[in-house]
């Protein structure tokens, strides 16, 4: 499997359980780029990572470690079009922004 460099940008939800979704978010991409190398982490709700996963796994994985029906992920890989949204979407320009983006199932909006 090629491996490619993935990025997720979320929102959680101020729920008082979003500490514990981020966590397992992280722990998720973690698991993800085990083999691949680094996970960067350094901007807030914003990660980058290698894996050798495809993009469709990457998504799903994301999906369930957050809320999909109070949070929002977006998830893509660096050189290529499009990727996934993930969860609520309160604003779709970014199905329009970015070339290709699909909703995933279970998207709210």
């Amino acid at each position: 499997m090629a491996e490619r460099v993935y990025w997720i940008s979320f929102r959680l939800a101020d729920d008082g359980a979003a500490g514990v979704r981020e966590e397992a978010l992280v722990g998720v991409v973690r698991k993800l780029a085990a083999t691949s190398g680094p996970c960067w982490q350094s901007n807030p709700s914003f990660l980058m990572f290698r894996s050798a996963y495809p993009l469709g796994t990457v998504a799903s994985r994301v999906a369930g470690a957050i809320d999909p029906s109070r949070d929002t992920a977006v998830v893509g890989i660096v050189d290529q079009r499009g990727g996934w949204a993930i969860g609520v979407l309160e604003d779709r320009d970014i199905l329009e922004l970015v070339p290709g983006m699909k909703r995933a199932a279970g998207a709210i909006n």
